[in-house]
């Protein structure tokens, strides 16, 4: 994956897809299972990859990008089997010609790559977060956990981005009563698969309460908003406002230029907070990057210690929880939001916006957009 980026890999899957033709024998029809599980599976790869904000599609350019793609690979492996079972086997040599090459063109040093390396071992003994509470809910299975006699009362916020195993354990540290709150059209894992169902299920005579009556925005964007996430359930307030713009652009170029229109118009206005929300973290830094040699911008991330006003370039993930007079969502295309982990993005991003909201991308738009694309009914 690092050699050639999974993009290519796909591919070449693909390739081999084609060329599995002839009798359609029970060997061959069992072959052309795995190969398109086997391109499934790249693709949740890739999305993985966002999640962490690595660009896996293409190979990795250096060597600290070789040890992350590398990593991510392994990991990828260990979330599908059993880990415990899981040899990664000999990448030294491989990982080698990437630091060999760096040091002898003198972009890293020699403490540096033995630093990568050091850490790549580290985090192989290391737990990931998913991984902490089963091995937590197995512990207290066979030694128990401690419960907290301090709390309460227990409020659980983004209750969508919790596991089932994860609740089992909460409840086994907090004996008390527990208000869980959340919007299942806000899920940002896409390695998630639960339902509200589900979650009610591990509470017996559990009080169910819909809000279904959203505050934030105006009528207009929320109406535009439920018709990208296909939420049908939403209510609105009679809170009246501009009309959602979707606006193609003919290239990258042409909708940078789209950005810096949407930057002077409420840098003229009377708004407080401009947020441009782009799909990944490294999308987010690219593009502040871009904006922040002619404008004062903020790039919202994990490091972010405040939220100033002004305009802010943040990623869907950071911008949960924030709302922004202003919204404005570049690259809102096929590539970036398609299937159902891409329309809960959208639709996150999209409510994320009070009082105007601005969509962009060029090549071919988000078959979300064109759901929206309805003009709202005014009442």
């Amino acid at each position: 994956m690092a050699l050639y980026g999974i993009d290519r890999l796909i591919a070449a899957k693909k390739e081999d897809l084609q060329n599995l033709t002839g009798p359609m024998t029970d060997a061959r029809i069992r072959l052309r299972e795995e190969v398109a599980e086997q391109i499934k599976a790249l693709k949740e790869m890739k999305i993985m990859g966002e999640y962490y904000g690595l660009d896996l599609s293409r190979p990795a350019y250096t060597a600290q990008e070789a040890v992350q793609w590398v990593y991510m690979a392994y990991l990828a492996a260990v979330k599908e089997q059993d880990g415990a079972a899981m040899s990664l086997g000999n990448v030294s040599s491989f990982l080698d010609i990437y630091m060999e090459y760096e040091l002898s063109q003198g972009t890293i040093t020699e403490s540096f790559a033995q630093e990568l390396i050091d850490q790549f071992v580290y985090i192989k003994k290391t737990l990931e977060w998913a991984d902490i509470f089963p091995f937590l809910y197995f512990h207290a299975f066979f030694k128990g956990l401690k419960q907290s006699a301090v709390i309460k009362h227990l409020v659980i916020d983004e209750m969508q981005d919790y596991t089932p195993v994860q609740y089992a354990v909460v409840n086994k540290l907090f004996d008390c009563p527990k208000t869980i709150l959340g919007d299942f059209g806000q899920s940002a894992n896409p390695n998630l698969s639960h339902s509200l169902e589900d979650i009610a299920g591990l509470y017996d005579g559990a009080e169910l309460v819909k809000l279904n009556k959203s505050y934030r925005s105006s009528y207009e964007i929320i109406s535009f908003a439920k018709q990208v996430g296909g939420v049908r359930e939403l209510e609105t307030v009679e809170r009246h406002g501009e009309t959602p713009l979707v606006i193609p652009c003919r290239n990258e170029a042409g909708q940078l230029q789209r950005i810096k229109e949407c930057i002077d118009r409420f840098n003229k206005g009377q708004n407080n907070t401009l947020g441009i929300v782009v799909r990944t973290n490294r999308e987010a830094e690219a593009l502040y990057g871009a904006l922040a040699k002619e404008y004062g911008v903020q790039l919202i991330s994990e490091k972010s210690g405040k939220f100033e006003a002004g305009v802010s370039v943040v990623s869907v993930r950071m911008s949960k929880g924030l709302e922004f007079d202003e919204v404005a969502i570049p690259s809102a295309d096929f590539k970036n939001y398609h299937g159902e982990h891409g329309r809960n993005l959208l639709y996150i991003a999209c409510t994320r916006a009070m009082h105007r909201l601005t969509v962009l991308y060029h090549g071919q738009g988000s078959v979300f957009l064109n759901e929206a694309a309805r003009p709202p009914e005014i009442k």
